[in-house]
């Protein structure tokens, strides 16, 4: 089912089934489009679907100069070009929903819907410099540690299974460092440009969200006024299509109803 297209450099994929509607997923910093199979296989059932690796995570290749959002959204733009996608739903779960942002800057005649998966919970409220620096400084010192930390304080709760949170942490620490690095540098840098992004796009933006760490949803209130639909999954980590498939997919396959 993977395929593989050269995007200026080898992009790694699943394109699968067929339907009047394609959906696009992106996953998030250091896994890749396997955290879909659950969605896919259900899915592809009644739509195209369509999962990629991003640029420098599981098989698609990565130049040194090319790690920032910006690049990676230019890069599946022409991805989707390619492949012809039309009335496209983008599905971006943490990063992978800023890549979605810049991909509908590139693409926005064909996209028709987007959902953000547990992301855009503080919009607008970038790190400060100094903790930017910090956390930077950190990696640079111990790279692993520094990952295994920030997986077991922001991104898995006490409830995941030790399967789950092992294979999270070792896609985190097993991470190229010097691309890991650059990469959490361009995240922070775009953390700044969310709003305004966000604001642009024309249709209804979809959150689903995990509850382990609340969405300030007055800002999104003030930001995106009545164009978005908030809902809320209670009782799994950052990861809610692997912990409960069966919810977010029921959640999800609602929301595309309605695009």
């Amino acid at each position: 089912m993977e395929k593989e297209k050269k995007i200026d450099g080898k992009l790694s994929y699943i394109d699968a089934g067929r339907g009047a509607k394609t959906i696009v997923f992106l996953h998030g910093a250091f896994m890749n489009k396997e955290i879909w199979v659950p969605q896919i296989e259900t899915l592809k059932k009644s739509y195209r679907v369509i999962a990629v690796d991003l640029p420098g995570h599981g098989n698609s290749d990565v130049k040194d100069n090319e790690v920032s959002i910006q690049d990676f959204g230019k890069k599946i733009s022409e991805l989707l070009e390619s492949l012809k996608a039309n009335n496209v739903i983008l599905v971006g779960h943490s990063i992978g929903a800023d890549v979605c942002l810049e991909i509908y800057s590139n693409y926005k005649e064909d996209i028709i819907g987007f959902v953000a998966v547990d992301y855009f919970k503080n919009i607008g409220q970038s790190l400060p410099k100094s903790e930017v620096d910090k956390i930077i400084d950190q990696m640079n010192s111990n790279y692993p540690a520094s990952l295994q930390y920030y997986v077991e304080n922001n991104l898995v709760t006490k409830d995941t299974s030790l399967a789950l949170k092992r294979k999270i942490e070792n896609n985190f620490i097993n991470s190229n460092k010097k691309f890991g690095i650059e990469l959490n540098k361009k995240v922070f840098e775009y953390s700044e440009m969310e709003s305004e992004n966000l604001k642009k796009i024309n249709s209804k933006v979809y959150f689903i969200n995990v509850d382990y760490f609340p969405t300030d949803e007055k800002t999104l209130e003030k930001k995106l006024k009545d164009n978005f639909e908030f809902v809320s999954i209670h009782g799994t980590s950052h990861y809610p299509m692997l912990e409960n498939p069966e919810v977010f997919n029921k959640l999800l396959e609602e929301i595309i109803n309605k695009i």
